[in-house]
């Protein structure tokens, strides 16, 4: 599990299709494909099924995307902190 695997597979819930997914990263479809692909192997459980031209996130999925967002969000955070403190002129402005 990479943090490249993670943001395909949260660009592709939001984006409902692999086609989407993959012009939203710059990548290819067979790319967004097997990073979902790995995913799924890693947990175990699948976490789309295909609907038409699209996909839909299965209960597991949906769970799974919403986890995936929150860590995201943590590690955006963790590298926000850390430049923070190499460079601690460089934080946030904060007005009192």
């Amino acid at each position: 599990m990479t943090e490249a695997r993670l943001r395909t597979f949260v660009a592709l819930a939001d984006a409902g299709s692999v086609r989407a997914a993959a012009r939203r990263l710059y990548v290819t479809e067979s790319a967004v494909s097997a990073a979902v692909a790995a995913l799924t192997r890693d947990l175990g459980v699948p976490l789309v099924q295909k609907v038409g031209r699209g996909i839909r996130l299965t209960p597991a999925g949906a769970v799974y995307a919403g986890y995936a967002r929150q860590v995201l969000g943590l590690l955006e955070e963790g590298r926000a902190a850390a430049r923070g403190a190499a460079d601690p002129g460089r934080g946030p402005l904060r007005l009192a």
